[in-house]
């Protein structure tokens, strides 16, 4: 979606998530169109993309995430784009589940600071943020 929209070199698309995701944590090029940021460290504005782990990398945070990545070059995930924000909450849309792009909604605190996510009765954390840099 993000190479439609014009973004070219400054994003280095992928299917598996956590390949693009890792690149903005490690990137030090100044003209990336992101920038990585642990959960705690970022604010979700629309542009964002958020990021989280699933099966087995559920649990991931980042710094989780970035050694999983640096051992086995990938880790189960997936991420949103974040199209709106209201009070208490972000609006995402995002694709590549079950062949659907899909809206979610997705708590944020009174900080605007993302909320661990709840599946099946447990809690999880976000793996971070991708800051949009313009």
């Amino acid at each position: 979606m993000l190479s439609e929209a014009g973004a070219g070199a400054r994003f280095p698309g992928a299917a598996a998530h956590s390949k693009y995701f890792q690149h903005f944590v490690s990137t030090t090029d100044s003209l990336a169109l992101y920038e990585a940021l642990p959960q705690t460290g970022a604010i979700p504005e629309p542009g964002d993309i958020v990021h989280y782990g699933r099966e087995t990398a559920k649990r991931y945070d980042f710094t989780d995430a970035a050694a999983a990545f640096g051992a086995d070059e990938g880790y189960p995930s997936h991420s949103d784009i974040v199209v709106e924000k209201r009070a208490g909450e972000l609006i995402t849309i995002g694709g590549n589940v079950g062949s659907t792009v899909g809206k979610k909604t997705v708590p944020i605190d009174s900080n605007g600071h993302l909320v661990d996510r709840k599946e099946s009765g447990q809690t999880y954390p976000w793996i971070g943020v991708l800051k949009l840099r313009l």
